[in-house]
Formats: C-alpha cells, structure tokens, sequence
C-alpha cells in the first residue's frame, strides 16, 4: 500500500514521471493478493500446540472419514506434560538470547539514525528553500513516512524472525520427548536445522539493513528533487526485496519442521475400507 501512496503523491506533485513501481518492500503474489512487508506472518505465530485429536469431514461430498491416533490417551497425556516442562526450562535462554538480539539491532538502527542526523539537517536545509510550498510540504512528508516505514519494517522483520529461533527450540524440545516415546525424530531434526540456517541468515541481513540503509532522504536541488527521492525509494525497495525473499524461505522453512513435527503427533485423517 505504500507504494502506492507514494507514488500518487509523486505523481500528482509532478515530482515523477514514470510509472509507480512497488516501494519498500510491498509484494503482490501470483493470485494477485497483497502482502505487506509491514505485517508479515508466521505460521503458526509464536505458538502451537501438537497432539489434537480432532478432525473434520472435508470436501463438497461428504464422506465417512476416521482420524486415527498416532499416540494413545496415555502417550498424548505423557508428551502434553513432558513438553510443558521442557518448555518452563528452556523459557531463561530463549528470553535471554531474544533480548539478546534486541538489543544489539536496536543499537545498530539507533546508530545509523545518528549517522544520519548531518543528511537529514541538509535535507531540511534544501527543501525549506524550495519556491513551490506544495513541494515543499511534499517532499518533508514523504521523509518523514520513509524514516518511519524503514524503522518499522525492520523492526518487524527482527521481531518475527526472533519468534522463528524460539519457536524452533520448541520444536526440537517436542521432538526429543517423542523421540523417548520411540519416534523416529530425523526428519524434524534435519529440518530444524535447515530452518535455524535460513532464519539465521536473514536476521544477518536485517542487521545489515539495520547499519547501512539510510533513514533519510536527500535532494541536491528543488529541480531534482523527484529524481533524487526516486533514486533513493528504489534502493530501499531493492534491498528490503532481497530481505523478505530471505525472510519467506525462512518463514517457509520453519512450517516445514513445525509440519513434520506435527505429522508425529496429529491423528491420521483416512477414509475407512468398506
């Protein structure tokens, strides 16, 4: 949505003559529906719960279906109680290194915003001399927003990815108490792994972002000033492109191993032999 509004403002101010391409991050899927960077999910978002016992009948023919149970009463009961308590142990180190990472990306974001106190001081400088008051309104307006979409985004993305880790240390917690019970925990164990790779990765780039993406804009001149805010709206949106396909595969990794987990322990969904 953003771009959009961006764009519009540009456009009707006269300061763009192209047409408006996505901004800052903003992605349409192949169905055609939006996602905003702003609001990306998890799924499930940093909770789950594993062992339902129950099911539906599914389709535009009903037909008689049977979920079978993959743990006894006594077995769901066990794992339920095992899991809780692993939990509580591990609650100290996950709640330390989540604040942990806190920490050290708001120093980093607080730091570049300081860097970048000199640029925004010339850019108020420029843009107050501007002849045309409308542009003038304008273009502190979209500095403004464009500050606090890039601050919010990458903040959002830290947040998300930091409920990833912990939700994979849930996981691989459940999957050592089924793997007590006699599971084979391999493929949740595989996919844990790969998960914590991607999450790890794209909370290395969030950093990055966080130290080296510019929180204001700047204009050389009111004759240039659409060029230059165009240039700068279009890094941005290059690099938090790159940053939420990173994010995706590591939101679609940890589904990955929270569905695998569950395959463990959900009820079998079958139709009955007649």
């Amino acid at each position: 949505m953003l771009d959009q509004i961006f764009g519009l403002i540009l456009l009707s101010l006269g300061l763009r003559h192209t047409a408006t391409p996505n901004v800052l991050g903003d992605a349409t899927t192949a169905t055609g529906s939006s996602t905003t960077l702003t609001h990306p999910t998890l799924h499930p978002s940093g909770d789950y719960h594993v062992g339902s016992m129950a099911g539906a009948v599914n389709g535009p023919h009903p037909t008689l279906r049977v979920l079978v149970p993959v743990m006894t009463q006594a077995q769901e009961e066990a794992f339920q109680k095992d899991r809780a308590l692993a939990e509580g142990k591990i609650k100290g180190v996950i709640d330390t290194r989540t604040q942990t990472l806190e920490n050290s990306f708001l120093q980093t974001l607080k730091r570049r915003t300081q860097e970048d106190e000199a640029s925004h001081t010339a850019f108020l400088h420029t843009v107050n001399a501007f002849k045309d008051a409308t542009k003038k309104q304008t273009s502190l307006t979209i500095a403004d927003t464009y500050q606090t979409t890039i601050t919010n985004v990458l903040t959002a993305m830290q947040k998300k990815l930091e409920s990833m880790l912990a939700l994979l240390d849930k996981i691989s917690v459940a999957a050592a108490i089924l793997q007590k019970q006699g599971k084979d925990i391999s493929v949740v164990d595989s996919d844990v792994t790969a998960a914590q790779a991607k999450v790890t990765s794209a909370l290395t780039m969030v950093s990055a972002l966080a130290g080296s993406l510019p929180t204001t804009l700047s204009v050389t001149s009111e004759a240039s000033a659409g060029a230059d805010i165009q240039h700068t709206l279009t890094q941005a949106k290059t690099k938090l492109g790159l940053l939420y396909t990173a994010f995706t595969d590591a939101r679609k990794a940890v589904g990955v191993a929270l569905t695998d987990l569950e395959s463990l322990t959900k009820a079998i969904d079958v139709v009955p032999t007649p």
